[in-house]
């Protein structure tokens, strides 16, 4: 590719690299995000993500959150126990089998997830005037497009 340089000769640029561009670009976004809009909230994505699941399906698993948001079992009940720590996450046995633990958003869990959420819908508007609301629209529409391609991709030998 013309104006690429390769590292290490190997004729392989890390800096164009889409996965890499797009976890750095995540990055960046995400601690300007919370940096602007939502410094008091003491979590991240992973912790956003786990209450907005409790507040969808109250009553649901650990293992399930992991399951549905693609997050580690481990990384998910790190931020549970966090969540839990901060009052906004509450446990409670299931009735009918005891080894298993479910998960509610307590109030101030509800308020701190509609918080962020509200932070959430102004950072989007911040970045449409940035970037320009079509090419922002346009983005989230690739990358579902690419999400779905991998999502049926899956299995299959990579090249």
């Amino acid at each position: 590719m013309a104006g690429h340089t390769a590292q290490s000769g190997t004729g392989f640029d890390l800096e164009q690299f889409l996965p890499y561009r797009l976890h750095r670009l995540a990055q960046r976004l995400s601690a300007d995000f919370f940096e602007r809009s939502a410094g008091d909230f003491d979590g991240g994505f992973v912790e956003w993500c786990i209450l907005s699941a409790l507040v969808r399906q109250s009553g649901t698993t650990a293992r399930d959150i992991a399951a549905s948001t693609g997050l580690g079992k481990a990384t998910v009940s790190r931020a549970i126990s966090t969540l839990e720590h901060q009052g906004l996450v509450l446990r409670s046995r299931d009735g009918s089998d005891r080894r298993v633990e479910r998960l509610h958003a307590s109030e101030a869990g509800s308020a701190r997830l509609a918080t962020i959420s509200a932070c959430g819908s102004d950072y989007e508007r911040f970045l449409g005037r940035i970037a320009g609301l079509a090419e922002v629209a346009r983005l989230v529409e690739l990358v579902t497009n690419v999400e779905a391609d991998l999502i049926c991709g899956l299995g299959q030998e990579a090249p």
